[in-house]
């Protein structure tokens, strides 16, 4: 990367601010030798990538520059490769910028762009996190980047924070940077374990509020009448020959109808009402409803729902049916004693992407349940407006 950038820079004053996290091969001093370092920071530890992104960031503020490029290790870059990005950051109208990462033959990549370039102008949308532009007025709106994302979900965190106050992500075509894809991040300890942890984190962080947000909005919607679900009337008719009229239940379908997540876990089956709804909301939407009365799953199954799978048995013994991590969202609805609750929710909640909802019915059916909803130490909603012993939600 180095030699590139000093080869492809003409006409541009370059300076270096970089992050050795814990080399012991001879890197940090490879790197302090190289002309126009303005700072090398030295880890004695591998602290991860975002960890040295936010310090990269914080320093490159301290030096006034006209442009930031955050650039990972594994890239070169290609000739003439600031001068279009340049003049579009100048602009400073709220935009921030990518790389062309169309090459990929390192042996003969400066003459490939040389010919590529006459043809080469203008910006195209994109989203990557390998080599990023921005103007110094934007950094200060994504840093820092938390902490105890490591390794991943750092560029996603930039992304998700840059869109919020109205940045728009471009890629430069007359920038052109070839991306090696290093192999020294999977050297990190417990990667692939860090990784999943990063996700939690990033989910937390960044989408429980405004998912929630979605729900209670569906709710003030459907409970003021300014949604219309539309095959509510046909859903009245087939669940057990009696009119639904539960909120909770239209809910549940308006919900599936605009999300679509792909499994969906229902414990406690009853008579299929709910398990319908959601089933009708989409047909990309795989239901599997759980109860303990052979009776309850016949009454769902008898509908002959294409996308419905009863399960009849005890649902904590159920939950060993699903992997690791598939389930998109779950309606709990069986016992509502509190030690059975506990027990179920503890089974299934490694079984729940993170970012997953569990939505709960009756919470304030009884003190047990009162309790169980306070014990939810997740972000959550109640939208008890929904059914009169109670309705909740929570975001894993």
């Amino acid at each position: 990367m180095v030699e590139s950038v000093h080869r492809n820079s003409g006409g541009h004053q370059v300076f270096f601010i970089f992050v050795d996290n814990g080399s012991t091969d001879g890197t940090a001093e490879f790197l302090a030798a190289q002309p126009g370092v303005a700072k090398l920071i030295r880890n004695p530890t591998n602290v991860g990538v975002n960890p040295a992104w936010n310090e990269l960031l914080k320093e490159a503020l301290n030096h006034t520059p006209d442009v930031v490029c955050l650039a990972n290790n594994d890239i070169l870059v290609g000739p003439g490769w600031l001068d279009a990005v340049s003049a579009e950051i100048a602009k400073d109208d709220k935009r921030y910028f990518l790389p062309n990462g169309q090459f990929s033959n390192a042996a003969t990549f400066d003459d490939d762009v040389r010919r590529a370039l006459p043809g080469l102008s203008g910006t195209i949308p994109a989203r990557a996190g390998w080599c990023m532009f921005f103007h110094p007025s934007a950094i200060p709106l994504f840093h820092p980047i938390p902490e105890e994302m490591k390794l991943w979900y750092g560029d996603d965190w930039m992304h998700h924070h840059l869109a919020k106050h109205g940045y728009r992500c471009e890629s430069v075509r007359a920038t052109c940077c070839l991306h090696h894809v290093s192999k020294t991040i999977a050297e990190y300890p417990g990667m692939a374990e860090q990784v999943t942890r990063d996700r939690e984190a990033y989910v937390r962080l960044t989408e429980e509020n405004a998912t929630l947000d979605e729900v209670t909005d569906t709710v003030r919607e459907l409970v003021g009448g300014q949604v219309e679900d539309t095959r509510a009337d046909f859903l009245k008719t087939m669940t057990a020959g009696a009119p639904t009229t539960e909120l909770y239940n239209r809910f549940l379908f308006l919900w599936v109808q605009k999300m679509a997540p792909g499994l969906i876990v229902e414990t406690g089956t009853d008579r299929g009402r709910s398990g319908a709804h959601m089933a009708m909301g989409s047909d990309r939407s795989k239901v599997i409803s759980v109860d303990i009365d052979p009776v309850c799953s016949a009454q769902l199954d008898a509908l002959k729902l294409p996308n419905v799978e009863t399960v009849t048995g005890d649902a904590v013994d159920a939950s060993h049916r699903f992997p690791f991590h598939t389930i998109d969202m779950m309606f709990l609805d069986s016992l509502h004693e509190y030690d059975h609750m506990v027990r179920e929710m503890g089974a299934y909640m490694s079984k729940l992407k993170p970012g997953a909802l569990v939505f709960v019915d009756d919470i304030h059916l009884n003190s047990g349940m009162e309790r169980l909803w306070s014990e939810v130490g997740r972000a959550k909603r109640d939208i008890s407006a929904l059914h009169f012993s109670g309705f909740g939600v929570f975001q894993v």
